[in-house]
């Protein structure tokens, strides 16, 4: 599996941008995790917290085999943080080119 990672807040084509990724990793024959749609499914998921939806990102960034960086990656401290989790538990971290 693998996970999708970059920034949400403050980016207004989050859900666009994720979706592509996640499409383009699927054409790959990739089983995909997008955090976005995680989070969605969620009972009252526009109440959550930014440390709440974390947790859950987190949960399903442990499970997984890869996880892929977009661009904008570095500009998102919960990206940066997944990065770093996905390195200490030896997720292999593919950057988008």
């Amino acid at each position: 599996m693998i996970y999708i990672s970059g920034k949400i807040t403050g980016n207004p084509n989050f859900k666009r941008d994720f979706e592509k990724v996640e499409l383009f990793l699927q054409s790959q024959h990739k089983q995909v995790i997008n955090p976005v749609k995680i989070i969605m499914e969620q009972k009252d998921y526009l109440r959550f917290t930014w440390k709440q939806c974390m947790s859950v990102d987190v949960a399903k960034l442990i499970l997984c085999d890869e996880i892929f960086m977009m661009k904008n990656w570095r500009r998102s401290p919960g990206a940066r943080i997944e990065r770093k989790i996905a390195r200490l538990f030896g997720i292999k971290v593919i950057y988008e080119k």
